[in-house]
C-alpha cells in the first residue's frame, strides 16, 4: 500500500494543517511498503516499542528545545492504529485523530484473520486491548481522542469488512456493535474521569481516506480554517451526551 496514494487525502491534510499555521511532522508506519509483520517477527514482544519509537523520540527533542507546547496527532490506516498506540501510552499526545486505525473484538476472531501481526500480538493485548486505548487516549485533563471509520471504506474496519461472518459471530450488525462498544466507553470514562472520547462514523468518506470532512473536523478541533466543506449532519457522532444512531 502506498501510504501517499492521492486517494487516501494524507497530503491534502498535511497541506490544511500547514496552511493553518500548525507545523507537521509526517512519518510512515514502521514497515510500510514492506512487510511489517517482519517487526513483529524479529522483535517480538519488544515490536510496539519499535512501531512508536520515531514519534516518541521526536517528541523527547523537542521538550529539550521547546518548540512546541502541544503535541497532537493524526493518522489513517496503520497511522491511526499508531495513533491509538501512542496515545494511549505518552500522554503528551494532547489531541489524537485516529480514522480507520482500529475495532475492538475482530483481530482474533477465526476464522476472521490476516490482519498484520501487531493487531494481534496477545502479549501486549492481554495486557490492554483496544477497548483499553481508546480509554487511555483520551484519559487526562485537557486530552481528546476522536476515532473515526469510514462507513464506505474499501479497506478496513466499515461495514464491508463486517459482512455476514463477523455479524453471525456477535449476532450485531456493525451499526449495532459501533454503537455499542463506543457507549461502553463512554460509560466507563464518565466512571473514570470525564475525557472527551468520540466517534465519528464519517459518510462523506468514499473508500479508506481521511475525508474532507474529517479534514474540516482535524482542522477546526485544533484551531485553523479549511476550504473544505463544514462537518455535516449526514455523519454520525457518538459521545457520552449523545446516541448513536
Amino acid at each position: 500500500m502506498d501510504a501517499f496514494d492521492p486517494g487516501f487525502n494524507l497530503q491534502a491534510t498535511m497541506q490544511g494543517l500547514l496552511n493553518a499555521g500548525h507545523s507537521v511532522f509526517a512519518m510512515n508506519m514502521l514497515g510500510c511498503g514492506t512487510n511489517d509483520d517482519l517487526i513483529v517477527g524479529t522483535y517480538g514482544n519488544l515490536a510496539i516499542g519499535y512501531y512508536v519509537a520515531a514519534a516518541v523520540e521526536a517528541m523527547n527533542y523537542w521538550d529539550v528545545t521547546g518548540e512546541f507546547n502541544e503535541y497532537d496527532m493524526v493518522g489513517l490506516s496503520g497511522g491511526g492504529w499508531t495513533t491509538e498506540i501512542l496515545a494511549a501510552l505518552d500522554p503528551r499526545v494532547t489531541t489524537s485523530f485516529a480514522d480507520a486505525g482500529s475495532m475492538p473484538g475482530i483481530a482474533f476472531i477465526d476464522p476472521f484473520s490476516g490482519f498484520p501481526a501487531e493487531y494481534t500480538l496477545s502479549s501486549y493485548y492481554g495486557i490492554a486491548g483496544f477497548l483499553d486505548h481508546y480509554i487511555m487516549d483520551s484519559y487526562g485533563s485537557g486530552r481528546t481522542h476522536i476515532q473515526i471509520l469510514n462507513y464506505n471504506d474499501d479497506c478496513c474496519f466499515g461495514p464491508a469488512e463486517w459482512g455476514p461472518t463477523l455479524q453471525g459471530y456477535y449476532g450485531e450488525t456493525w451499526d449495532q456493535y459501533v454503537a455499542n462498544y463506543a457507549n461502553n466507553i463512554a460509560a466507563a470514562l464518565t466512571a473514570i474521569s470525564p475525557s472527551p472520547y468520540q466517534l465519528i462514523v464519517d459518510m462523506v468518506a468514499t473508500q479508506h481516506q481521511i475525508s474532507t470532512y474529517a479534514q474540516s473536523l482535524i482542522l477546526s478541533t485544533l484551531g485553523g480554517s479549511s476550504s473544505s466543506p463544514a462537518p455535516s449532519a449526514r455523519n454520525r457522532q457518538l459521545t457520552r451526551t449523545s446516541r448513536f444512531r
